[in-house]
């Protein structure tokens, strides 16, 4: 699987990509209805918006980048410095993955290692994964095979280039990012920096 930046894709590549983003307009998932919609250069909550009008994935800031299986859109993610802090990336932001794809572990096998990635080539201090509160519970799958079924955190740490090599930490209260109430998991790269969630405690 190989990824593309969006800002690289030519325009037959962007219509593609936006056909892989109106599969979805039917599903029933709260965070699907974020990633397209006809009117989308009215909507500021859209991905498209948010690509063409501002500079949240674009660099040095963030990137956003397009996943592909040969031709095939697998899926998209974007990656981006925190606004409440310089050294902390968020990672996985507005992941979608294609329906015949759910099953691979594209997110924790490839995506959440790439932005991992990202993240230490712009010399950040943390990485962070944010959930809203409807799929608060999705934090557990870096703990947990499906089914429920426990697996233990050092299996998940034996690979430096994966997500949480240096340690996996959930914390038990809720912060605000881009001004909406999120739950958080979270890496220290350098684990000899530290950060007080509590700037922004949720309130």
């Amino acid at each position: 699987m190989i990824s593309k930046n969006f800002y690289d894709l030519d325009y037959q590549e962007k219509d593609h990509f936006y056909d892989f983003l109106k599969k979805f307009k039917n599903d029933k998932s709260p965070a699907v209805k974020n990633m397209w919609d006809e009117d989308w250069k009215h909507k500021n909550y859209t991905l498209p918006y948010l690509l063409y009008n501002t500079d949240r994935f674009k660099e040095p800031k963030g990137s956003f980048f397009v996943y592909y299986d040969n031709a095939d859109v697998a899926a998209c993610a974007g990656v981006y410095t925190s606004e409440f802090n310089p050294f902390i990336t968020l990672t996985g932001v507005r992941l979608l993955i294609g329906y015949n794809y759910r099953h691979k572990n594209v997110g924790i096998n490839i995506v959440f290692p790439h932005h991992r990635q990202w993240a230490i080539e712009h010399d950040q201090k943390m990485v962070v994964i944010s959930f809203n509160e409807y799929n608060k519970n999705l934090s557990q799958i870096f703990v947990r095979q499906r089914l429920g079924e426990k697996v233990k955190v050092e299996q998940k740490l034996n690979d430096p280039k994966k997500m949480f090599y240096n340690g996996y930490n959930y914390l038990d209260y809720p912060v605000r990012i881009q001004n909406t109430k999120q739950w958080v998991v979270y890496e220290y790269l350098d684990t000899n920096w530290v950060y007080d969630w509590q700037e922004i405690k949720y309130e």
